[in-house]
């Protein structure tokens, strides 16, 4: 997907009309609801693969930090999508600071967490950092030059791996909560599928 916007990006402003992104800001809704969902479907797929390539002994743990290590790609693909503006508009200090800062939060957090959850801890801190340079970078691409991405969809698709993700790590859900969180979570991709749709519609018509 970044690939596919950076052309889009640089082609649209290399013209006089230097807001054309209209054909990729209309199909960006439907793209960041896949998004959000292949990382739900990685997870709910975790147990399958562990079956499939024999994971067991150390190697077990790893297994428990992939939900958090997939929403910090998550971030860090949206972050590469909204930045390419600084880039363009040779703005690379403030990606420097960005990653900086990121680089600080994510040493600090490993030094914190890590002497008491271990690798769960370094994912976390990953995480997090993730979560700073996609904020960062999003704040800073929009000030410099904006462009109007669909950001309510976007938090909500966020919101919604976040949230699946807490949920599948819970190992203290009952089963009842746990199936009705799961039917909740259904609606809501509906939800967000209609949502995006129906903003492609609109950016198309």
């Amino acid at each position: 997907v970044s690939s596919a916007w950076t052309s889009y990006f640089y082609e649209s402003n290399s013209t006089t009309n230097s807001s054309g992104y209209g054909t990729f800001l209309a199909t960006y809704p439907v793209i960041s609801v896949l998004i959000a969902i292949c990382h739900c479907m990685l997870i709910m797929s975790i147990p399958i693969i562990v079956r499939l390539f024999s994971i067991e002994g150390a190697y077990s743990q790893s297994v428990d930090i992939i939900p958090l290590i997939s929403l910090g790609i998550l971030l860090h693909g949206n972050y590469l999508i909204f930045t390419k503006t600084l880039v363009w508009k040779k703005k690379t200090a403030l990606l420097a600071t960005t990653s900086g800062i990121s680089v600080l939060v994510n040493i600090i957090l490993n030094f914190l967490l890590i002497p008491v959850y271990g690798i769960s801890g370094a994912a976390v801190a990953t995480v997090i950092s993730y979560a700073s340079i996609f904020l960062l970078g999003l704040f800073f691409s929009q000030k410099v030059h904006y462009i109007g991405f669909p950001l309510k969809i976007t938090f909500a698709s966020i919101s919604f791996a976040v949230i699946f993700t807490l949920l599948q790590l819970s190992e203290e859900i009952p089963k009842r909560i746990e199936m009705l969180s799961e039917s909740l979570i259904l609606l809501f991709i509906i939800g967000l599928l209609m949502l995006s749709l129906h903003s492609l519609r609109k950016s198309l018509n």
